[in-house]
């Protein structure tokens, strides 16, 4: 009986997400061309998403006219990457309210796809710069938040460990990124952002250091299951393996720094 009621739901949601990767792929190369509309599509796990010309339009122009604060980000759909802008949006009613009552109404929606006319064009040029704004408002942002007088060489090896763990973990397979690969990912993710709140002197930096040499520790049992299991390409785990010993040089340096009552 169980397997009746399970075997149907992982269908589903499996074809739910087929076809939001192919919705996807569909709208980032018209979005090349989007100069004059907002296009956004569900993601299937409550959220709405605006990619590319769309995110940039919205972020940096409309939600700035409904006095919204909206961010773009990096993607991070794991099976169909882009390096495109991405904006997030959580209640759709509540925006197409707003966007109308500024003269922006919905053209068009359909299988989860929802196209709004902005009612003029964007400049291409104006687009790319509008981007490269919004870019160096958030570089601004990450040195007010992370300053670089306190220990820059372990932030920028975090940093580099950090994106590659990243980069190696969203190419898996599923079964791969099960095993191994949100595992590192995460314990990656809290080094870097426990290190951000020592530096900022929210948390003891020593007790940081000691929590991070365990980390350290299981990223490298975590990096030996990867090479006996054949999960990634022998080069690019040495690669990593590498970095791992770099921070953690630069968390035994840092120690020494705290008894010696220099940070």
């Amino acid at each position: 009986m169980s397997t009746k009621t399970n075997k149907p739901k992982k269908l589903t949601k499996d074809v739910k997400k087929a076809k939001y990767y192919d919705l996807k792929r569909r709208l980032l190369s018209w979005e090349e061309h989007n100069y004059s509309q907002l296009a956004l599509i569900e993601t299937g796990n409550g959220w709405y998403k605006m990619f590319g010309n769309s995110a940039v339009i919205y972020a940096c122009q409309v939600a700035n006219r409904l006095n919204l604060k909206a961010e773009l980000i990096s993607d991070t759909d794991y099976e169909v990457m882009s390096d495109k802008p991405v904006c997030l949006i959580k209640n759709l009613v509540k925006l197409e309210l707003l966007l109308e009552s500024i003269g922006i109404k919905r053209s068009s929606s359909s299988s989860g796809a929802f196209v709004y006319d902005l009612g003029y064009k964007v400049d291409a040029c104006d687009l790319a710069e509008l981007q490269k704004e919004s870019e160096l408002v958030r570089e601004r942002t990450n040195k007010l938040v992370m300053p670089k007088e306190v220990l820059p060489g372990l932030r920028n090896e975090l940093r580099i460990l950090t994106k590659g763990v990243y980069e190696i973990s969203r190419k898996m397979n599923p079964a791969a990124r099960e095993i191994a690969g949100n595992d590192m990912t995460k314990i990656c993710a809290r080094m870097f952002v426990n290190f951000i709140d020592a530096a900022n002197g929210h948390s003891d930096m020593r007790q940081y250091l000691k929590t991070s040499v365990k980390d350290l520790r299981r990223l490298d049992a975590i990096l030996l299951l990867i090479s006996d299991l054949r999960l990634v390409e022998d080069d690019k785990n040495y690669d990593l393996v590498l970095q791992v010993g770099r921070v953690q040089k630069k968390v035994a340096a840092a120690l020494v720094k705290t008894e010696k009552g220099r940070i």
